[in-house]
């Protein structure tokens, strides 16, 4: 049984006790391709689990739900996500992609394995895997985090918030 069959079998255990509520699976063609975990409720609100082998869970959840467009949220685990799951349900949270992310949380929510990051930056695996617990210490310098976003496609944008509201980007490198 593989991580996802295990999120359904306990989602399914769960639903059984809901009202108005509707579980859906899609399975993917191929053993290497997306699963798709979809609770629709009878209120309009939808949670939506995607999973691939070796990038974890992606969560996306709301009122105004798109199907299949991608995600706010990544856990490592099935117990993770089905714990978030079962919390937003509760709530009627939305899951929203502006909340802060680790980078190694970032680098799987752009769909990007640390070895192939590693090689844009002509690093080894277990090179980026230091970096990306400096981060999450907050022990890396600018530069270092720049290229790390660079070699996921990206440019580092830093931005400054204060006492009073307001929030300025803040220039960094060109």
């Amino acid at each position: 049984m593989n991580a996802c069959e295990s999120l359904v079998s306990k989602l399914e255990s769960w639903a059984s006790s809901q009202t108005g509520l509707e579980l859906e699976v899609s399975k993917p063609l191929h053993s290497t391709g997306h699963w798709f975990v979809t609770l629709h409720g009878a209120d309009g609100y939808t949670a939506e689990a995607e999973w691939r082998q070796h990038r974890g869970f992606g969560l996306v959840a709301g009122f105004e739900f798109e199907p299949f467009s991608g995600v706010d949220e990544i856990y490592t685990t099935w117990q993770q996500a089905y714990d978030r799951m079962v919390e937003l349900w509760a709530t009627r949270d939305e899951t929203s992609a502006s909340r802060p992310v680790q980078v190694a949380e970032l680098r799987k929510l752009r769909g990007h394995l640390q070895k192939e990051v590693a090689a844009q930056m002509g690093i080894t695996k277990g090179g980026l895997s230091q970096i990306e617990a400096s981060v999450d210490e907050g022990k890396v310098q600018i530069d270092t985090l720049s290229k790390l976003v660079a070699a996921m496609g990206g440019r580092l944008v830093i931005s400054a918030a204060f006492p009073d509201g307001t929030e300025r980007k803040v220039a960094v490198g060109r």
